[in-house]
């Protein structure tokens, strides 16, 4: 949606490493606003998930908490759908950011119940794709069509 630029960077940096949760409302009020003008229709909103060592490291879950913003002002249902690897992407390098995705996994118990949904992904950072390109591959593998949106591009 935004590139990775200054104003873009101090946004995200705000929401998750100070914990001032109004950049993340901001960010998820802009997500918004460009849905709407999207007028895709979609049956519920998942999140990227965030490692282990990242949710511990934060406090929250930041990806939970911009889906549920979204969802909100949606009416659309969020659904936590995904295990995440226990390394942090940022930490790696592309083929590694590749590798570490494939270990991401469904929450089984939801399956069932979505196939044939309609699906958004919402992911606050895209740098490789490799977390977006895991998490959809394993919706299309259960006939769950889906979507992403991500709030910044590097």
């Amino acid at each position: 949606m935004y590139r990775h630029q200054e104003s873009a960077k101090i946004l995200i940096s705000n929401y998750k490493k100070k914990m001032i949760f109004s950049a993340g409302d901001l960010m998820g009020t802009l997500l918004t606003e460009k849905l709407s003008a999207e007028e895709e229709r979609f049956d519920f909103i998942t999140f990227a998930p965030s490692s282990k060592s990242s949710l511990k490291k934060l406090g929250f879950d930041h990806g939970a908490y911009l889906a549920k913003r979204i969802g909100h002002r949606l009416h659309i249902p969020v659904r936590a759908l995904f295990r995440p690897s226990d390394k942090e992407q940022k930490v790696l390098e592309r083929d590694e950011r590749c590798e570490n995705a494939k270990k991401i996994a469904l929450l089984s118990e939801h399956m069932d119940a979505l196939k044939g949904k309609r699906m958004l992904l919402v992911d606050d950072v895209y740098t490789t794709g490799s977390t977006v390109t895991a998490c959809l591959a394993l919706m299309k593998k259960h006939g769950i069509e889906g979507k992403y949106i991500t709030f910044s591009r590097i």
